[in-house]
């Protein structure tokens, strides 16, 4: 298991993250906006109940995204992420082994065909 919620983007300075416990809960919503914005180092903290996404603008030599992400996990959010990144790593592996044969199957293909083309 990782330690990275389902939607994670990171720029310097600016983090969006999703956060499905405050998806349609206005309340929630303002109770992470309060908790990220006493911070040191944030700028701007926009959590979007209709979305889930949660944006943070930060002054990044002050404060840094795995910290961010540390405090919402402390106050109770991103729990849902385990169940979300075990679905993403399975399939993940499904791709990677499907992929696997499909790339064996045309290269034995290719090995044929360049053995009947010397016969």
């Amino acid at each position: 298991m990782t330690d990275v919620p389902s939607y994670l983007h990171v720029m310097d300075g600016r983090l969006r993250v999703k956060v499905p416990e405050i998806k349609r809960s206005v309340q929630k919503a303002l109770h992470v906006e309060g908790v990220l914005a006493s911070l040191e180092g944030v700028i701007r903290v926009t959590a979007n109940p209709t979305t889930g996404n949660v944006l943070v603008l930060f002054h990044s030599h002050l404060l840094t995204h795995t910290a961010i992400i540390q405090t919402l996990r402390q106050s109770d959010y991103l729990r849902t992420q385990t169940t979300v990144t075990s679905t993403v790593r399975f399939t993940e592996h499904m791709v990677d082994t499907v992929s696997h044969a499909i790339a064996r199957s045309v290269a034995e293909v290719v090995m044929e065909r360049a053995l009947l083309a010397l016969l």
